[in-house]
Formats: structure tokens, sequence, C-alpha cells
């Protein structure tokens, strides 16, 4: 049984650390010197952020909430023995997130290097993202000259980011919570709901290499096989994002993935929950996807899943990994729920969807990623906002501009505006 214990942020503010009265008081310059522990990163600004901000955070590289575990490691890995997830006391501060910011080495250039988002905190772009409404700790890393390993320099923001919610995370062990929320495990979930539809989650997480990586326990999920993961592991810390592209799913919402939320929270109301399937999408070769989709299934049916809401994460690819999916399941008499982004065009005239199937019948879209968004100038930008042309990054126009001003840009440039696990603020249904 995981015991959730949380802890509502109102407010953040420069002082000596402590959590009073919904004001959480952060010692910046502790927090720099924490970040910078590691000789690999050379140097780390902290800064504060707040909902209404007129502020600009570019070369956004992932987001963690603030969480401590009692009596174990609050990212099992990384923080500690990879021990199973999923049980004891975890302290978590709602209201409150740390955006990570840097340029991380492109090397090659290609599909494997880090793309440029940003989150506004005021306007339009705030209306979009996820992230605009929480009181924020900004991270702006520098690293290390010289360093070009993408592996070692991802490696070393996502520790720094641990770092930094363990021990922010810290300072509410000791308090008496605003909520808490009880997640029993698979096992003792089993027998609540035996009348009610057996329903799982198939969690399709996008794992290729250095910078485009998600981690479970601390290791690199490129090659994984469909495995079976309770959901409850997932809310406490066994998964960890190292993806930089601009349609990951960043840590934040791993660790508070909103379907397995509502899906937790359905547990015998409606649904019967089962353990989720974890699998890699963005397979390149047609074998590789039907492995994939079939030995998927395969666990489905080992579970007797009478119905399964599956995302995605990645790039077209992964669509045709989602949707090869479904349509095993439909065959195998499985009702499906998918939930993906459409690439539209930017007058939403293109066909929305790299691949179809038929079997997908219910769909939830996250939105038009290459609707054109228009957003104003901001009045302070945290991150570079400029790189050098022979960087390596994408050339893509959008990579290109200026952000310290008025800008448009396809709305997937807005971090977290189309998220693939349910996370954004724009949604529709097609039946």
């Amino acid at each position: 049984m995981l015991r959730l214990v949380e802890h509502q942020v109102e407010a953040v503010a420069a002082g000596p650390a402590g959590l009073a009265g919904g004001v959480l008081r952060l010692d910046l310059e502790a927090l720099e010197r924490l970040a910078t522990e590691d000789r690999r990163i050379a140097s780390a600004r902290v800064a504060l952020a707040a909902p209404g901000d007129r502020t600009r955070v570019v070369n956004v590289l992932d987001v963690f909430d603030a969480r401590r575990k009692e009596g174990g490691p609050t990212y099992p890995g990384l923080d500690g023995p990879p021990q199973p997830a999923g049980s004891g006391r975890l302290h978590r501060l709602s209201g409150f997130q740390i955006v990570a910011t840097g340029l991380l080495p492109a090397g090659e250039g290609g599909l494997m290097v880090p793309r440029r988002a940003f989150i506004d905190f005021w306007g339009e772009g705030a209306a979009r993202s996820p992230f605009a409404d929480a009181c924020t700790v900004v991270l702006d890393i520098t690293l290390r000259p010289g360093m070009d390993d993408k592996a070692e320099a991802d490696d070393a923001v996502r520790r720094a980011l641990v770092r930094l919610s363990t021990a922010i995370g810290d300072l509410a062990v000791d308090l008496p919570p605003d909520r808490e929320t009880e997640y029993p495990a698979a096992w003792e979930r089993a027998a609540a709901a035996p009348d009610l539809p057996k329903v799982a989650y198939v969690y399709q997480i996008q794992s290729q290499g250095a910078l485009v990586d998600t981690f479970l326990y601390g290791t690199a999920l490129a090659g994984l096989h469909p495995t079976l993961l309770d959901p409850v592991e997932v809310l406490d810390g066994a998964l960890v994002s190292g993806n930089h592209q601009r349609l990951p799913t960043p840590t934040f919402l791993h660790v508070n993935n909103p379907v397995l939320l509502r899906l937790a929270a359905e547990h015998g109301r409606t649904i019967n929950l089962l353990p989720a399937v974890l699998m890699e999408g963005h397979q390149i070769t047609t074998p590789a996807k039907e492995r994939g989709a079939a030995h998927a299934v395969q666990l489905l049916r080992y579970l007797g899943a009478d119905g399964i809401v599956c995302t995605q994460e990645g790039g077209g690819m992964s669509i045709v990994d989602q949707m090869l999916t479904i349509e095993k399941a439909a065959e195998a008499g499985i009702a499906t729920v998918g939930v993906t982004y459409e690439m539209a065009g930017t007058d939403g005239e293109d066909r929305p969807l790299i691949h179809y199937t038929r079997a997908a019948s219910h769909l939830v879209s996250t939105g038009n990623r290459d609707e054109l968004v228009t957003l104003e100038a901001p009045d302070r930008v945290i991150g570079a906002a400029a790189i050098d042309e022979g960087a390596g990054y994408s050339s893509e126009r959008s990579e290109q501009l200026d952000l310290t001003g008025a800008v448009e840009v396809p709305s997937w440039c807005v971090y977290g505006s189309i998220s693939q696990v349910g996370g954004s603020r724009m949604r529709g249904i097609a039946a």
C-alpha cells in the first residue's frame, strides 16, 4: 500500500528553507550548490517563477515535482537501490514544480537531438501548458565545457533534478498533511471489484537512446520487451524521463500520470484496475512493431483484460505502434480507448493521423501539434534564448526563432501543450 501524503504550496519565496502556511521558502544558493555537486555541471542558476508572471522559460529539459519517501529511495535506482516501489509513505508538494533548462550536446544532429520547447507563465502560452499554473523553481544548468557525451549530459541533469526534488520534498516530511490518499498494490486490489470490467493501461514509452530515453528503476528501456508494471510503482517514482524532444512525457507526468490517477480513482467504482503493460514505441522495423503489439496483447490476455486505455509517446512511428496494438487488442475481443495527438497541418486540413485502423473507434485527441499559436513577448526570459547555428540542433524554422520577442510557433513548441498522457488542457473526442 502506497500512502501519498500531500502538502499544498500556494507561494514560493527566497529565504531560510521551510514550508509553513502554504508558503515554501527556499535557500536558492544552497540549491545551486546542491545542483553543482556533480562535476559534470559547471554552474547552475536557480530562479523563481509564478503563475501570471510574464516569464518565458526556454529550452525546457524536464519537469519534476518535489517529493520524499520515508525510509527508502524516492527514485529507486537513482537516489538509492532499485528496490520495488509502490509501498510506504511518500510526501509530495502539490502546486509546485521544478523545471530544468539548459543546452545539451546535439552530437551528430538528426533525430536524436534535444528540441527547443518553452513554458510561458502568462497569456495564450499559459492557457495551453499544464506547467504554467504551479509555483516554480527553474534550474538553469550549464554543463562543463567540452561535455559532448549525450548520455553523460542527460544523466547529470536527471540526477541534479533528483537531488533538488528530494531535498525540497524533505522539508515536508515532518509536517501534517493537507491530504492523504491510499493506493493499494496490484495484489491488494485483485479481489476488490471482481464483478466490474477489468481494465488495463497500455503505457507506451519512447526509449531510443541518449536524449530520447525513458528510465525504469534507473535503467534505460531501449529494447524493452512488453512487461507488466503496477501503476502504483509508477506513481511512486519507478519511471523517470530522459526524453528531451517536443512530445515527451516529462517525469512530472509519469509520477502524476493523469490516466493512471483517473483509473485508480475509478477502481472499485466502475472498473477493476489491472497491472499496466509497459511497452516501447517508435520501433523502426515492421517485425519489431508486430512483435511488440502481439506480445503486449498476449499479456493482456493473461490478465483477462476486458478493456484497455492506450497512450503513446513520440512521433509518427509511435502512432503506428499504438494503432497496431489497438488493432490486435480488438481482434482479441478487448475494448480499446486510445489517446493521441494529431498532425493535421497549420490549417487543420491535413490527414490528422499518420496511421489509422478501423479498430480505433474510440480516440481521445490531445490537439493538433501543427496549429500555429501567436504569443506575446515576455518581460523575462530564463535560459539561453539563442543557440549557435552549428550546434547540431534541428534546422526547423521554429528552432531558430528569437524567443525574447513575440513569436508564432506550432503548438508543440509550448511545453506540455500536446500531452500524450492526457496532461494537456486541450482534448476532443472522435467516435
